[in-house]
């Protein structure tokens, strides 16, 4: 280098927005290193500025020189591509390093993108399956709170709260109260219908079934529902 010799080491976030012709002449204009470093990134900024923008200016001084050019010689630099429909902020996004014969591409980026993309997928199905888990689950449960039927257990009619049903090795019901009445009691034709549970629409409809079974007895004692 010359003494008065200018560099301008620079990122993509400059020269994808100021061409080259505007940044020689910020150089030029400028009276020191500092105050091309200033215009330049406001320049860049005031086109859009959609990159990070680091500006470097290095001015080479002959230490015999007593007086310090304030005109700078730059060394002009070509990363964009001037055409209206290039996208350079993703085209040098994939510039790993700068070579003699134009930028050499590497797939860190697109690599990223695609591990990015999946993993949002993988996250986006798995909070998918909870959500309708939780659905089913609350759905389920509020259902089974609601519902009501008579039928019998061990040979006794009850009132049942839930659904008339297993799901596996898990019952969909449970006892609300035992009448005190035994299967024996009532009338054979309607077993079956106990057995494959009396439904109700709640609970004093349930309790009003049980008073009205039709008895084996022409007499019979008034059922007693306990808890």
């Amino acid at each position: 280098m010359a003494p008065d010799d200018t560099v301008l080491l620079c990122s993509d976030g400059l020269t994808g927005v100021v061409d080259d012709e505007t940044i020689v002449a910020t150089l030029t204009t400028s009276k020191t290193p500092a105050q091309a470093i200033d215009a330049l990134i406001a320049k860049a900024n005031q086109n859009g500025g959609p990159d990070n923008v680091t500006v470097l200016v290095l001015t080479y001084e002959d230490e015999d020189s007593a007086v310090q050019s304030t005109v700078p010689i730059p060394i002009p630099i070509r990363s964009r591509h001037d055409r209206p429909d290039s996208d350079f902020a993703r085209d040098l996004g994939r510039v790993g390093m700068l070579g003699r014969s134009g930028p050499v591409y590497t797939q860190t980026h697109d690599s990223d993108n695609s591990m990015r993309s999946i993993f949002t997928r993988a996250l986006t199905i798995v909070l998918g399956i909870s959500l309708l888990l939780g659905v089913i689950i609350g759905g389920g449960q509020f259902l089974l709170s609601r519902s009501v039927y008579v039928g019998v257990d061990d040979g006794e009619v009850v009132i049942f709260r839930g659904v008339n049903a297993d799901l596996g090795p898990v019952a969909l019901s449970r006892v609300q109260e035992r009448s005190g009445i035994m299967l024996d009691e009532v009338m054979a034709y309607y077993h079956p219908i106990l057995e494959a549970g009396r439904p109700a629409t709640d609970l004093s409809e349930a309790r009003r079934l049980l008073l009205d079974l039709p008895r084996t007895s022409t007499d019979p004692p008034p059922g007693q529902i306990r808890n």
